[in-house]
């Protein structure tokens, strides 16, 4: 965090904030699951001379509020919440992965909010017949729980050195909020109904403004699938497509420069 960008509480969902007070146009962005507000910080970095960013972090993330066992969390009602207490106007709203889905909610419950949307690899699969929607993002006994379970086990720098090991093409400014995050998520989340999240078919036809869909290489454990990019393509023209091969689920991570060219270009029509 720079010394120029504030923090303040918002009903217990805390925001980050580059430009409080300048004028500027709006830029929100939503972190991931077990993330924070800062894994969005080297973008805010690039982008605050333009922009006036909040960077808002979920119920049981980062420094947001806890939440109790079994303790039902509307994560899109939390951000409608938060930006509406902030006082901004109409803005571009960007997310990665479950910050997408928020993202995608808000323009689609409250389409006044959003001007534009920036979806990096959000949580969206291809639909089976019957399949039940999903309320939780991980289960409490899933694997990604134990993970979870074993760093938070860790200290800071230890966790630190095991991600650069696993990601060695990861830069440190992304390494340390991306590890961090994972001892701050409040393990609790894992057994909430999220009753915010909705699937791609309800959300994509709904959505009215400019939206880029930033995706990756499933290979590498991306979530969306060059079958669904097409599909949501198709179902949406609002919809344009940056797709980065052979790159996994976290994209500005792992190729930040053209990630930020895509962005940009992007944000420039709009």
């Amino acid at each position: 965090m720079l010394p120029n960008w504030t923090q303040t509480d918002y009903n217990g969902i805390h925001v980050y904030r580059t430009g409080i007070g300048t004028g500027k146009p709006v830029l929100v962005l939503v972190h991931g699951f077990s993330d924070n507000g800062l894994c969005w910080a080297p973008v805010a970095q690039e982008l605050e001379a333009t922009y006036d960013i909040l960077m808002p972090e979920a119920r049981a993330h980062g420094l947001s509020a806890r939440v109790q066992r079994g303790q039902p969390v509307d994560q899109v009602e939390d951000l409608a919440a938060a930006l509406r207490a902030s006082g901004i106007g109409p803005a571009i709203v960007g997310g990665h992965s479950m910050g997408a889905g928020m993202a995608a909610g808000l323009a689609v419950r409250y389409p006044e909010m959003v001007r534009a949307l920036l979806l990096e690899d959000p949580p969206w699969w291809l639909e089976q017949p019957g399949q039940q929607r999903p309320t939780r993002i991980f289960d409490e006994n899933s694997p990604i729980a134990d993970w979870l379970r074993d760093l938070q086990a860790q200290s800071l720098e230890s966790n630190i050195a095991k991600c650069r090991s696993e990601h060695p093409t990861w830069p440190d400014m992304y390494l340390r909020p991306w590890t961090e995050g994972k001892l701050q998520f409040d393990l609790n989340f894992l057994t909430s109904e999220n009753t915010g999240m909705s699937p791609w078919s309800e959300l994509v036809p709904a959505i009215h403004c400019p939206t880029l869909l930033v995706t990756a290489d499933p290979a590498q454990e991306a979530i969306i699938t060059p079958e669904l990019a097409d599909k949501i393509c198709a179902a949406n023209p609002n919809f344009r497509l940056a797709n980065f091969p052979g790159i996994g689920h976290h994209v500005r991570f792992a190729v930040h420069e053209p990630y930020m060219q895509a962005v940009r270009a992007f944000f420039a029509s709009v």
